[in-house]
């Protein structure tokens, strides 16, 4: 009795000419589910594959295959897949695609159905290609290009970055590209891979997986110009990642930093999902000391409480997470200063000044500063008047 084995399989049609066409099939095979047997000191599997092509007549082609594998101990620690593709040139039109595997006591049968058209005037783009590597070395040649396609279509957890190799044909000067990944119906990440003019050109771009949520995605290419669009679209999935590293976990504990030093950075993180955060999070902070930050945020959560209110989010805390300690600090109740307690802190070397009064219960509220990053209260008038402001020495 023979045994089905199970399969990883993409497929990918390329443009050669007008007329003719590269079918390519890349496909996976998990070690399990061949026969491996010593052979000359070395655990070797054969397997075979009949590949046959039928549209108004039958075209059939037989590949003979061979995997290796160190150990059977290693194989599984690193949980082998043994990787390849098949090709063949076809014209324009429709096809059923029949792939017979057979490995000893193994065997089993794929039947998918191919539609290869040609736009006659307008963009056309082939399918789109996802590897876990791209490259100048190694992989399967796409002219300066090296590329190792990931049949399995899996990312998240072992193969963080998501590679995306597709070529376009046939475009206008002036026509752009565009992706767009989508979840059930919909919309989750959208954006321009860049402009093509040439009759053929060939792209890479990269996804990082962190940014989505475990399950199961659409990634779709459109090519567009003035005469007309394609498009072609390819599934893959995001697993579960695990455990985050300490530091992940420190940088979404200490989220709120980020608004502090930059506002408008700030509001896109609270707009997105987890998994978006996080990927944000680790790309504000890849040029940034964060340990300094989250140092400051320490201190000023005890230091500048008030009542219920953590100590990082008053004004004062703000301005000592973003800046630190102040050079010099000036408190006093001045006599024009209708009765409020006033603060001056003090930068020297980035000449920033920051002017705060108690409001009568004890919080200091930020009223004037000459950073410009951080608004005028407008009822500064309200607490100190004109002649106190040039007694503190302006701004």
């Amino acid at each position: 009795m023979l045994i089905i084995f199970s399969i990883n399989l993409n497929i990918a049609t390329f443009m050669l000419n007008d007329s003719i066409y590269s079918l390519e099939i890349y496909y996976s095979i998990p070690y399990r589910e061949l026969n491996f047997h010593e052979k000359d000191s070395v655990l070797q599997a054969s397997y075979s594959i009949l590949l046959t092509l039928m549209n108004h007549d039958t075209l059939s082609k037989r590949f003979d295959k061979k995997a290796i594998i160190p150990s059977f101990t290693e194989a599984e620690k690193r949980k082998l897949e043994f990787s390849d593709y098949l090709q063949i040139l076809v014209e324009k039109g429709s096809y059923v695609l029949r792939l017979l595997m057979n490995s000893g006591d193994r065997e089993d049968t794929l039947i998918r159905y191919i539609n290869i058209k040609h736009h006659e005037n307008g963009p056309v783009v082939s399918t789109p290609v996802l590897c876990s590597y791209v490259g100048k070395e190694g992989g399967i040649k796409k002219g300066d290009i090296s590329i190792l396609p990931s049949p399995s279509a899996v990312f998240g957890k072992d193969r963080r970055t998501i590679w995306v190799y597709f070529e376009v044909y046939n475009m206008d000067k002036g026509g752009s590209a565009y992706y767009e990944i989508t979840k059930d119906t919909s919309s989750i990440l959208y954006g321009k891979i860049g402009n093509f003019s040439n009759k053929k050109s060939a792209a890479v771009f990269a996804i990082d997986s962190y940014r989505l949520e475990p399950g199961e995605y659409t990634l779709t290419i459109y090519v567009k110009d003035d005469r007309g669009y394609d498009y072609k679209d390819v599934k893959f999935s995001i697993e579960e990642r695990g455990k985050l590293t300490s530091l992940d976990s420190l940088y979404l504990e200490y989220w709120y930093i980020v608004p502090i030093l930059d506002k408008d950075y700030g509001q896109r993180i609270q707009r997105v999902s987890d998994y978006e955060k996080l990927f944000l999070l680790r790309k504000f902070w890849k040029d940034r000391d964060f340990l300094l930050y989250k140092k400051r945020a320490d201190i000023a959560k005890e230091r500048y409480r008030y009542l219920r209110e953590s100590g990082y989010a008053t004004a004062m805390g703000k301005i000592f997470i973003k800046n630190g300690e102040p050079d010099d600090i000036i408190k006093k109740e001045w006599e024009s200063s209708k009765g409020y307690d006033i603060v001056v802190w003090q930068y020297y070397n980035s000449g920033y000044k920051y002017i705060f009064i108690d409001d009568g219960t004890g919080n200091y509220k930020l009223i004037l500063s000459n950073d410009t990053d951080i608004p005028p209260d407008v009822h500064w008038s309200k607490y100190i008047d004109r002649q106190t402001l040039e007694e503190i020495g302006g701004l």
